[in-house]
């Protein structure tokens, strides 16, 4: 992800999980210096309209339970907890979907 000045402030990683068989994002990335100027947002809008190009009616994310922002995000954006969780490694994540 690019801001106007053609500067990288972030990165995302998206698609096809091949061990939860679901379209998954698996990483969302900003620069703390880009932080809540809207980069996310955009980010995610973009992912979603990617992946409803598939033939998949979810997409699933997990977000790190501290991170408050990312939870906010995520469900503004209509995402919502399933009640289960992902593991990584000694890791524990809520697992988040939207229904496309």
């Amino acid at each position: 992800m690019y801001n106007e000045d053609d500067k990288m402030v972030g990165f995302t990683m998206f698609g096809l999980s091949p061990i939860l068989n679901v379209y998954f994002i698996t990483r969302l990335m900003i620069d703390y210096r880009y932080q809540g100027k809207g980069y996310g947002k955009a980010a995610m809008l973009e992912i979603i309209n990617q992946m409803k190009q598939f033939p998949w009616e979810e997409i699933f994310t997990s977000i790190v339970p501290t991170n408050e922002r990312a939870k906010q995000l995520y469900t503004s954006l209509g995402f919502k907890d399933t009640g289960r969780a992902v593991e990584f490694g000694n890791e524990s994540e809520p697992l988040f979907c939207l229904k496309l």
